[in-house]
């Protein structure tokens, strides 16, 4: 949740856009300045309507609360196919990382798992 509302927002998107075509004007084409002036507003006020039209990416969704966490590089996703794998399975492949797991961390070499969502 954000301290200030959508009206102080978009004020502040606008001076920062602002200062920083002035800022820059002396330097390159006032022209091309203006042109991405007016892109950026066109994108900032498309990013409004669409938060105002309830359009919410899944990436905003909230995890639940976990002591448990692993980090690693990933090396290899893939969704088995068959008759088995009726559900949203998929298996994944990690090298060189690190997990926490009931408190204790340890390194990994490699690590294996499968995740269902």
């Amino acid at each position: 949740m954000s301290l200030l509302s959508d009206s102080d927002l978009k004020e502040i998107h606008k001076k920062i856009i602002d200062s920083t075509i002035k800022n820059c004007g002396q330097f390159y084409n006032a022209r091309i300045l203006e042109a991405i002036k007016m892109r950026w507003i066109k994108i900032y006020e498309q990013k409004l309507r669409n938060k105002e039209l309830g359009l919410v990416s899944d990436l905003s969704d909230v995890d639940p609360e976990t002591n448990n966490i692993i980090i690693g590089v990933c090396d290899k996703i893939s969704k088995p196919c068959g008759r088995r794998n009726v559900g949203s399975n998929w298996k994944i492949k990690l090298k060189g990382g690190l997990m926490k797991i009931d408190g204790k961390e340890m390194f990994f070499h490699g690590l294996q798992g499968e995740l269902e969502f």
